[in-house]
């Protein structure tokens, strides 16, 4: 990655500031994006229609362990199209990332919180179109008819081995199965290396989890919870050899 689309140096650091100008929704919803337990029960679209309805344009309150003050919530579409078309005046990726990229700089990992914030997906306009250019060769129609091949024959590689069970876990058995197989393929990585993203990927899905627990757990004000050393260790061991293999490939 070249040194001009780097924002992780920056974002480090960068004070995202309150709303300056005088609110003109004052309405206080009957509840927040932030309830963690809200989107197990299926999209709130409710919630999104008291927004749209009551105050189209938003500052929510912040996750309790999150050091700034909020973010913008639209529900309305043409004010949602004007702003993603608008990244020049209107950008979040200074302030994103997921729950391994939240709290204080003191409470990131180092290495995660670089790649999620210096991540395409993540950047905006210029800087996230001149990585896409990169990422063009694997999109010509050519190589995704080829990778399509691909994919159908692995699809029915998958359903025969799952129809000489009695039972199996459609997860473990196909639908894990199926998007690493893409992936590895566009990558170049060794059919023999495959399962370690498999392991790499539920170790990091597992420490989302932990840390949404210890928000849950801080909200609930339990303040003894103390992730266990080893369990730290075997984390950061883990991180490291993935970004080492990421080296190598």
């Amino acid at each position: 990655m070249s040194k001009s689309f780097v924002l992780s140096s920056k974002v480090v650091n960068n004070k995202i500031n309150k709303p300056s100008f005088e609110k003109k929704f004052t309405h206080s919803p009957s509840n927040f994006l932030n309830d963690l337990d809200l989107f197990t029960k299926g999209q709130p679209f409710n919630l999104y229609k008291e927004l749209r309805e009551n105050a189209p344009v938003f500052f929510h309150p912040p996750m309790l362990c999150d050091p700034e003050p909020g973010y913008w919530v639209l529900t309305r579409y043409e004010d949602i199209k004007m702003v993603s078309m608008n990244p020049k005046v209107f950008s979040s990726q200074y302030s994103t990332g997921n729950l391994l990229t939240l709290g204080s700089k003191e409470n990131r990992h180092p290495k995660l919180f670089k790649s999620t914030i210096d991540h395409m997906l993540n950047l905006d306009g210029e800087m996230h179109l001149n990585l896409r250019k990169e990422h063009m060769p694997f999109f010509k129609p050519d190589y995704i008819n080829d990778l399509q091949s691909k994919v159908s024959i692995k699809v029915g590689q998958l359903l025969d081995e799952a129809e000489k069970l009695n039972e199996f876990n459609l997860v473990k058995e196909i639908s894990q199965q199926l998007p690493i197989y893409t992936l590895s393929e566009i990558l170049g990585i060794p059919e023999s290396d495959r399962q370690k993203l498999i392991e790499w990927m539920e170790f990091l899905e597992l420490a989302q989890y932990f840390t949404l627990e210890q928000i849950k757990e801080s909200e609930e004000g339990v303040t003894d919870s103390t992730p266990d050393p080893a369990l730290v260790e075997m984390f950061n061991n883990m991180i490291d050899e993935m970004f080492d293999y990421g080296r190598f490939i």
